[in-house]
């Protein structure tokens, strides 16, 4: 199996980086992530200051090149596994830096406080004798667009959107928007709950091992798709909550009529009685992210409206 080391990384998603390794269709590979804020953590004992993320100015994030993906393909990536790194650190930076733990907390937010975790044995310990069963993720993902931005940012088919259901076991569907798609990925979390109302989950490096295919269907995608045993997903951002629920629901909506061939109004009379909504990240209100999830064991209900 294919290793590709962090000695490379970039802090956008840029048709101009160069990619740590070209990668086949069908290749089973494994990629390391940095700590989205550096090297810095490495000891349980460090105390964290702004000072040690200075040189960072978005989520380090990690890049290859698909072999034969072409523009207008949809990657199916498979998350085969996330190994997160012995340490991760979690906690809150501090009232002018995000909206929500201030709007939430009032007068009572006043202060920096991040606390450092071990991880291992699929456990984040916690020097006051806490300790969380992990369940990792994968915070930032997508290929190259035209237009570069941060990996600070996100837009509809991906980029830092911090969605818990990014996880061992799931595929992602990505749009390729260039030659050879220029896949990214980065800022794993060991634990994260929906919405990341911090701003962090427990932020850690991790070594991910994927296999990128191309996708049958999934041409009329307009926001990212995701699918593990139990759902499908759509997912979107926008302006406000409102509009990336919207586009959420309509491309879970698409989806099912295209997978089904049902009426769209016996498919939205399913999704109505059973979908799932729930808030991917809300700390940056500016910019949320929605995550529709349809149950795969209610697709038989769509399929009773068709015609025999």
């Amino acid at each position: 199996m294919k290793q590709i080391s962090k000695k490379r990384l970039y802090t956008d998603f840029n048709l101009l980086n160069t990619p740590a390794a070209s990668i086949e269709l069908g290749e089973v590979f494994e990629i390391e992530t940095e700590l989205c804020s550096g090297a810095w953590l490495t000891s349980q004992d460090i105390k964290w200051n702004k000072e040690l993320e200075r040189d960072v100015e978005a989520n380090l994030v990690n890049c290859v090149e698909i072999k034969g993906a072409k523009r207008g393909d949809v990657l199916a990536v498979n998350i085969i596994d996330i190994k997160p790194g012995s340490l991760g650190y979690t906690g809150l930076e501090g009232p002018s830096t995000y909206p929500f733990p201030k709007n939430i907390m009032g007068d009572k937010y006043t202060d920096t406080n991040v606390i450092i975790s071990k991880i291992q044995d699929e456990t984040a310990s916690f020097k006051n004798g806490l300790s969380l069963k992990i369940k990792p993720m994968i915070g930032c993902i997508g290929c190259a667009s035209d237009i570069p931005f941060s990996s600070q940012d996100k837009d509809d088919f991906g980029g830092n959107m911090d969605i818990n259901e990014i996880r061992k076991g799931c595929t992602v569907y990505i749009p390729v928007r260039a030659p050879k798609a220029l896949f990214h990925i980065g800022d794993v979390h060991a634990l994260q709950g929906d919405g990341e109302i911090n701003g962090w989950g427990i932020e850690c490096a991790a070594k991910v091992i994927l296999r990128v295919d191309i996708a049958e269907g999934n041409q009329n995608m307009r926001c990212l798709r995701i699918e593990n045993s139990s759902y499908y997903m759509a997912v979107a951002t926008g302006t406000d909550m409102e509009k990336a629920c919207y586009k959420a629901t309509r491309e879970i909506l698409n989806w099912l009529c295209d997978m089904t061939g049902a009426n769209p109004h016996d498919v939205y009379i399913m999704m109505a009685l059973n979908i799932e909504l729930s808030i991917s990240q809300c700390v940056v209100p500016e910019s949320p992210v929605i995550i529709c999830k349809f149950p795969k064991a209610q697709l038989i209900g769509i399929e009773h409206f068709l015609d025999p």
